[in-house]
């Protein structure tokens, strides 16, 4: 069975931005996809159009076919009531992608974003070191 991981935004921008850890993050995932699912939803689509696309002008194609790799999870009520409660702790739309990660039960929830921590129900990967240790 594969290992559910949300991926944040932050991994695939930092990529195509030249980040080292994010290219290693990232690399490993697709090196070991057979045991990895890469989820998203409409905030992390959203924010990598707007950061690649719109703004520093990637070609469309290139990261749409990225994109369509990956599962997409939708946003439904649920999701934002408990978002509602991560505001604070969070900005809202990284709250939303934790109560998606959390609502869809996603172990893992890779990011470059210290904001987010670990709680009991996901285990928060900001590095390389802490994804190997994880699987």
């Amino acid at each position: 069975m594969k290992k559910d991981l949300f991926l944040d935004s932050s991994i695939i921008i930092e990529f195509f931005k030249h980040n080292q850890e994010a290219i290693k993050i990232f690399e490993f995932i697709l090196q070991n996809i057979e045991i990895f699912r890469i989820n998203i939803n409409a905030i992390v689509w959203s924010e990598i159009v707007y950061q690649l696309i719109i703004k520093r002008k990637f070609p469309k194609n290139e990261i749409f076919e990225i994109l369509n790799s990956f599962r997409k999870l939708e946003i439904n009520s649920q999701i934002i009531e408990l978002a509602e409660n991560l505001i604070g702790e969070l900005y809202s739309n990284d709250a939303l992608n934790f109560a998606t990660a959390y609502y869809f039960k996603i172990d893992f929830f890779i990011t470059l974003d210290n904001d987010f921590k670990s709680n009991e129900d996901i285990k928060v990967i900001h590095s390389l070191k802490e994804l190997k240790e994880t699987i």
